[in-house]
């Protein structure tokens, strides 16, 4: 028996005109597989009618919001790591094509730089050793100088730049 329009006319019983819903009954009193299947719709869509649907719990749709405001945030780093990577890649393949054009250029320029690096390097251990020497003489003259002048010195010193300061300030502030 012939069973393939009545199948597919079993799900679809809102779209049949009349002359088809007859011809389906006609065929289900006669197929008992048909008829099984029909029955077992029925009774499916029953159960999917008379289900109750759960319900998220308090708060689903913000927690589900700030889920999926994380991931975007991750996604968003990620793509930034991404790019961040990507980019300095490239800047570092520019670089050693950048180089391998400008090698003979530096050939000449290569022996100056060495020769300021020297340069600095001596003055910094010549500084080293200038401070040293300094220190050294300021405590060969310290210990040549008593020690109430070693007290008094400074606090004079002070008192005279105080002096100062305030004689500027009052001709700063003064009206001609």
């Amino acid at each position: 028996m012939k069973h393939q329009p009545f199948e597919t006319w079993l799900f679809e019983t809102l779209d049949l005109s009349l002359s088809q819903s007859k011809e389906l009954e006609e065929h289900l009193s006669l197929c008992n597989r048909c008829s099984s299947l029909a029955t077992a719709w029925n009774e499916v869509e029953g159960r999917m009618r008379s289900t109750t649907y759960a319900t998220p719990t308090p708060g689903f749709g913000k927690r589900w919001q700030a889920h999926l405001a994380q991931n975007r945030r991750v996604a968003d780093q990620r793509q930034l790591g991404g790019i961040f990577v990507s980019l300095s890649f490239a800047l570092v393949l520019l670089s050693l094509m950048l180089g391998v054009q400008l090698m003979p250029l530096l050939d000449s320029v290569f022996p100056v730089i060495v020769g300021w690096f020297t340069k600095v390097v001596n003055v910094i251990v010549h500084y080293n050793l200038f401070w040293d020497i300094l220190q050294a003489m300021g405590s060969i003259i310290l210990e040549g100088v008593p020690l109430v002048l070693r007290v008094t010195l400074p606090f004079g010193i002070a008192g005279v730049l105080a002096l100062w300061i305030v004689s500027l300030h009052r001709l700063n502030y003064q009206t001609i």
